[in-house]
């Protein structure tokens, strides 16, 4: 089970107190919260660090999952798809450079259906 993001944060705090020394904030992180469930070890005092440093939220669920696809290549899709009606996902796909299931996204959420003429 993941931790939340308090507990994250709460891990990073301990980690700097501890002046970046993860074997000593494991030791401080159960003597600050004694009634937890759950400790973690050293190395999540790490991961939890490098993550913040890298500019992410450990345990952020919006940044989970599929990147979002980019709006120009999305425009280039659609363009293509409405000069050419009759021409198919993988002409497209080729065309563009972006994976066959990627184009289906995109022209699935913009209700185009390439071989129909719209």
């Amino acid at each position: 089970m993941p931790y939340t993001v308090r507990e994250y944060a709460e891990m990073h705090f301990v980690y700097g107190f501890c002046n970046g020394n993860a074997r000593a904030a494991e030791r401080g992180y159960r003597e600050r919260f004694p009634g937890r469930e759950r400790y973690p070890d050293y190395r999540v005092f790490q991961r939890v660090h490098n993550a913040y440093v890298e500019g992410q939220i450990p345990g952020n669920p919006h940044r989970a999952g599929r990147p979002y696809e980019n709006a120009d290549a999305e425009d280039d899709i659609v363009e293509m798809a409405l000069e050419e009606p009759s021409t198919s996902v993988r002409r497209i796909s080729r065309r563009s450079g972006i994976p066959t299931t990627t184009v289906h996204r995109i022209v699935r959420r913009n209700q185009l259906h390439p071989y129909h003429v719209q």
